[in-house]
């Protein structure tokens, strides 16, 4: 009796659905993304690069460090968003950020 070679079996609807769940996960949690400095001045456009392979929706302010104790302000910039970059302006020159992109 010769002992043949297990079958492959492709699950491909298997593959679709983790990669439907994986899809659905980013959407909610979005990304979470540092900025060690915005680099320009007040109220000027910066990009970020992001990897949800989507435009994204909304912007939200984790964490802020700036120069002072000033109300910091984050906006979309004058860039369209696109699947992979977002343009912001803050109100406040290089300023330290961690955001979640969703």
């Amino acid at each position: 009796m010769a002992i043949s070679s297990p079958k492959i079996v492709k699950d491909t609807d298997q593959q679709r659905n983790n990669l439907a769940f994986y899809q659905e996960l980013t959407r909610q949690a979005g990304e979470v993304i540092d900025i060690a400095d915005t680099g320009v001045g007040a109220n000027a456009d910066f990009s970020v690069s992001h990897g949800l392979g989507r435009k994204p929706q909304h912007v939200e302010v984790l964490v802020k460090e700036v120069q002072s104790n000033a109300y910091l302000t984050l906006r979309p910039g004058t860039v369209a968003w696109s699947e992979t970059t977002i343009s912001l302006q803050c109100n406040t020159a290089n300023a330290a950020l961690r955001i979640r992109v969703l």
